[in-house]
């Protein structure tokens, strides 16, 4: 039989009904029969010693050295995973992960297999493999081996997610038509197509780079850091040169004709462009955050430094059932990494305006003194009272040696007073009948002992969901002094609700300070004072964002999927910005409006701080240079500070909470944006002579 005739035959097999049920039908069997048997071995007597044995002969047999994960080829893939997934099974928190794995895993199976493409994907995986396995083995050729490992799958689910968009854009109307056309340009095109090969190669090739000997927290947080903000930016990129190609070249090209004789609007043809582009990031960033997410759940199990496997210390302590004995770098990874951590700032500090006037009035004076002629407006008044409020606020953060600073109050934190309060009334029996079942010729516990146990049992009973409040809070500061020499160290006594903390601290770097929730007064409130001793060289002064207390308010998995719908959020925005440019101007302009636009709002942020010390007025003078640039700087700031705010890959790389509300808020505020845009987009739009439009 020949080749083609081959392929012919499969093709028509994997189209018929039967083929489908029973190949969807092996799938489902082999996901769940897989599942359970890796769930009964990882909770046999002795798996966990098996576990171990297995991964530590899997290591001896690989050149030390090298990054295990993608090593030798399938073999050494699917081994890999199937003892990841063994550890995870063996703990409760770990079976969700896995079985989100399986299920994501059989149900694209079964998605291809209904598609009528189930042979021919089977087939593309398995010839990858196959030209990737040898590349993989030799050590000349094991980086390019290890790139078409991890390549392949991912283009395949790209190329699946696609499939399933275009069913979803089905639909007979007009809007639809158009945003299937979008979905065929993006493959088509090699504008989108460069950015979309590139994203796939980054996703690809990162795992190779992260470097096992550094600290487990870090590989995590190197490894979302490019998974989610480099890939924003190679999204954000292609919305933008995308959005504004597929509107500018049918204009050129003479080939919008063909859509716009039919009975299409204006508003209909805009917003088909934009669900097609937007579409397209869904696809991309459903790769993209599949792929972060299952290789963060492979990282996440690996053995932390000073753990001979996961939870499980060098010294063979198991810390599955004893949080408090964690190694440090295991602890740092699950507290303040793989969470989501509310943050309190401290209240802002009172000063009456009645002050603020008279110094400004005092300083208006003053320069009408110096300079009889000047004429001073009331921008210039407005700077002035600015420039008093940051130099005052400046005085409060800072506190001279031998003293203490100005009390810091943070409010707001009733709600975790009041949750530890009913944590307390379970932690304390359960920490009296572990102190009652301790041998009778141990020696009594110390405080130090007695914390230590009691924190355990709390981060015990938290994880498994016993109670819902934190045992611990952190305060995280950062404090300047004199010229910020690293190689100062200052010692600093911390006051917390009036228990003291003493740290020798180093300069200009965020630090962290842990403390019990129950320090929290009764009004819910926790009042700090930072004492400068006076062997220190020089006054301590805290930056605007150099304190903060951060409490754990959840888990990272949704605030995973909340921070991927920010970024699909933030690209919608950049789209409708990019289609509405093209729709009056040309590829090139559009691009450069669009790009302005992308560039400055994400900029905004480090605009205003520059701006706070740019000051119009200074030592008296005016700076009228300075007032010119403010008077643009400032509204460009201000516009954009909502959207420079959103920060969704930082928040996930450093653990911290994007609320529902932030994204409610984030979605009203740039959908508004987008609006306005998509209605001056089709203002302009709907008044072009698109038959005498030359592209030029």
């Amino acid at each position: 039989m020949k080749p083609r005739e081959l392929f012919r035959r499969l093709n028509v097999l994997q189209k018929s009904r039967g083929f489908k049920i029973g190949a969807s039908a092996v799938v489902l069997a082999l996901a769940i029969g897989g599942f359970i048997a890796l769930w009964v071995t990882a909770n046999a007597p002795g798996a966990a010693e098996r576990i171990a044995a297995s991964q530590e002969n899997a290591r001896e047999s690989r050149p030390v050295g090298q990054f295990e994960f993608l090593e030798h080829g399938p073999v050494a893939v699917m081994r890999d995973a199937v003892d990841a997934a063994l550890v995870s099974l063996s703990t409760p928190e770990g079976v969700p992960a896995v079985a989100i794995a399986f299920a994501a895993v059989a149900g694209a199976a079964i998605t291809v297999t209904w598609f009528g493409l189930g042979l021919t994907y089977l087939g593309l995986l398995s010839l990858g493999w196959l030209v990737a396995w040898p590349l993989a083995t030799f050590e000349s050729t094991r980086g390019l081996g290890q790139l078409l490992l991890a390549l392949v799958p991912l283009a395949l689910a790209f190329l699946m997610a696609m499939e399933v968009l275009r069913l979803a854009l089905s639909g007979p109307w007009p809007v639809m038509a158009i945003a299937r056309n979008v979905l065929a340009e993006a493959v088509r095109m090699k504008i989108s197509l460069v950015f979309i090969v590139i994203l796939l190669l980054f996703l690809s090739s990162v795992p190779g780079m992260l470097n096992e000997n550094q600290p487990l927290r870090y590989r995590v947080q190197q490894w979302l850091s490019y998974g989610t903000g480099l890939s924003y930016a190679v999204l954000a990129l292609l919305t933008a040169f995308f959005s504004a190609a597929t509107v500018a070249f049918e204009q050129r090209d003479r080939t919008i004709w063909q859509t716009m004789t039919k009975p299409v609007t204006a508003w209909e043809y805009l917003l088909g462009k934009w669900i097609g582009v937007m579409g397209l990031n869904a696809v991309l960033l459903t790769v993209t955050a599949t792929g972060v997410f299952l290789f963060t759940e492979y990282l996440r199990h690996l053995p932390a430094a000073g753990e001979m496997r996961y939870h499980v210390r060098e010294d063979g302590v198991s810390t599955h059932d004893n949080p408090g004995l964690m190694t440090e770098d295991r602890r740092l990874l699950e507290t303040g990494v793989l969470v989501a951590r509310a943050s309190v700032q401290p209240d802002a500090f009172e000063v009456k305006q009645e002050e603020i006037e008279m110094e400004v009035s005092s300083r208006v004076a003053d320069l009408r003194a110096r300079e009889p002629d000047i004429v001073i407006s009331d921008r210039v008044v407005n700077e002035i009272r600015s420039q008093v409020a940051l130099e005052w606020s400046q005085q409060h953060r800072s506190t001279d040696p031998g003293a203490v600073s100005k009390p810091y109050v943070f409010s707001g934190l009733g709600g975790v007073r009041k949750a530890w309060s009913e944590a307390e009334k379970i932690i304390e029996p359960e920490v009296q009948r572990r102190v009652a079942q301790r041998p009778t010729t141990a020696p009594p516990l110390t405080d130090d002992e007695y914390n230590q146990l009691y924190e355990a049992v709390a981060m015990e009973l938290l994880g498994k969901g016993v109670i819902k409040a934190p045992p611990t809070l952190t305060l995280r500061y950062k404090i300047n002094a004199g010229t910020n020499n690293p190689t100062h160290i200052f010692r600093l006594r911390f006051s917390v609700n009036d228990y003291p903390f003493d740290r020798e601290v180093a300069l200009k770097s965020a630090q962290t300070l842990t403390f019990p929730a129950s320090l929290i007064d009764e009004q819910g409130k926790i009042v700090l004072l930072v004492g400068n001793y006076p062997q220190n060289p020089d006054p301590i002064s805290f930056p605007p964002d150099g304190l903060e207390i951060l409490y754990a308010a959840g888990g990272y998995e949704l605030n995973f999927v909340r921070v991927m719908t920010m970024m699909w959020i933030k690209l919608a925005f950049i789209a409708a910005v990019a289609i509405a440019a093209a729709t009056l101007l040309s590829f090139p302009v559009a691009c450069l409006v669009a790009l302005a636009i992308l560039f400055t709002a994400e900029s905004a942020g480090f605009l205003s701080e520059s701006l706070e010390s740019y000051l119009s007025v200074k030592e008296g003078r005016v700076n009228w240079f300075a007032v010119v640039v403010r008077a643009i700087s400032v509204p460009v700031a201000w516009t954009f500070r909502t959207y420079a705010d959103l920060k969704p890959s930082t928040a996930l790389v450093e653990g911290r909470l994007l609320s529902w509300l932030v994204l409610a808020r984030a979605a009203m505020v740039l959908g508004i944006w987008s609006a306005v845009a998509f209605l001056l987009g089709w203002a302009t739009f709907r008044r072009r002579e698109l038959a005498l439009y030359s592209g030029h």
